[in-house]
């Protein structure tokens, strides 16, 4: 082989009947070079094809996966913001959907059991109002018992001292 003419020999030894005889050939290396050449792009394509290949095929895949999370993610945030309406768009039947569905079912719980707290709380405070309008009622009347009690003490302290002068005048005449 010599690279700086770009020649190679090859030399075969060949047996034919009972004589040996030797093949000699020679190539020029110019042609593998081309052909080396040619095999290393072409790996080189197929490596960057097969990355390309493997970097979308991994994007899909990944969002296949990240979407329905995104999905339950922006349903956490909208029932976290009090809207007890929304469901999770989640299809899929995998553990991801069974999650989702779980979730829309904690969040019709929820609005039913904050229905039912605002139902109690609003027949909480109907029978404060009946109450306090009950107590306005009896402390109106224990005012006016109140006042009637002070009004008669007032008299009969009144109707004393009227017969305290009595029996004063009474006596001063007998004397």
């Amino acid at each position: 082989l010599d690279r700086d003419r770009d020649l190679g020999i090859y030399r075969s030894n060949l047996e034919f009947g009972n004589r040996g005889w030797q093949f000699w050939y020679g190539f020029s290396t110019k042609s593998i070079d081309k052909i080396k050449n040619r095999i290393f792009l072409n790996s080189l394509l197929a490596i960057i094809s097969s990355l390309g290949v493997l970097g979308v095929s991994l994007y899909f895949l990944i969002s296949f996966f990240t979407k329905p999370i995104k999905y339950l993610l922006a349903g956490v945030k909208e029932i976290s913001k009090g809207n007890l309406d929304y469901q999770v768009k989640v299809s899929s039947y995998d553990e991801i959907g069974e999650l989702a569905r779980a979730f829309d079912q904690m969040t019709v719980d929820l609005k039913k059991s904050k229905q039912e707290l605002e139902n109690y709380s609003k027949k909480l405070k109907q029978k404060v109002v009946e109450r306090t309008s009950d107590l306005d009622q009896k402390m109106a009347e224990l005012k006016r018992m109140n006042d009637l009690m002070t009004h008669r003490e007032l008299k009969m302290i009144e109707l004393k001292e009227k017969i305290k002068n009595l029996e004063n005048s009474t006596k001063k005449r007998a004397n």
